[in-house]
């Protein structure tokens, strides 16, 4: 959940930084989604790749309950880092 919120803060402060939002045009929902989208990417291919397409090429000791808390916190993390991030660069502005 660290990893991910830390990573949601890093797109949101990045994604401001270089002032994406001016060059699309469309508002703050639109930049939301868009770090959104970007942290997912980062973040959620190995839990799905495991949960998926290497399922059985994956350790005895993972089990399907881990691989579902690690896609959790993953998602929790990604929309509190974003929030976090939003948050702190509105007061920064």
């Amino acid at each position: 959940m660290v990893l991910g919120a830390l990573v949601g803060w890093l797109v949101s402060a990045g994604v401001d930084h270089w002032r994406l939002m001016s060059s699309i045009d469309h508002g703050f929902g639109l930049r939301l989604a868009l770090e959104t989208a970007a942290a997912c990417c980062l973040l959620l291919p190995r839990p799905l790749l495991l949960k998926t397409v290497f399922r059985s090429r994956r350790s005895v000791f993972i089990r399907d309950e881990d691989i579902r808390a690690m896609l959790l916190g993953r998602v929790v993390g990604v929309v509190s880092g974003i929030w976090i991030g939003a948050t702190a660069n509105c007061m920064l502005v």
